[in-house]
């Protein structure tokens, strides 16, 4: 099951969403293809503190 960790390594159970394909997910949202079965999205600029969604399929 995955988790979120935040800076102060705090671990919280993950939100649950209905699924959507990556590039659905933000229009600026930039979306890796790592290779034929791994795929990460998130946002092209980030923010020092700024909360925001890794996503790994």
């Amino acid at each position: 099951m995955a988790k979120k960790i935040t800076a102060e390594l705090t671990i919280f159970l993950p939100k649950v969403t209905s699924w959507q394909p990556l590039e659905n997910l933000a229009k600026d949202y930039q979306t890796l293809y790592l290779s034929k079965s791994v795929s990460s999205s998130c946002p092209q600029t980030i923010v020092g503190r700024q909360e925001f969604p890794y996503v790994v399929d």
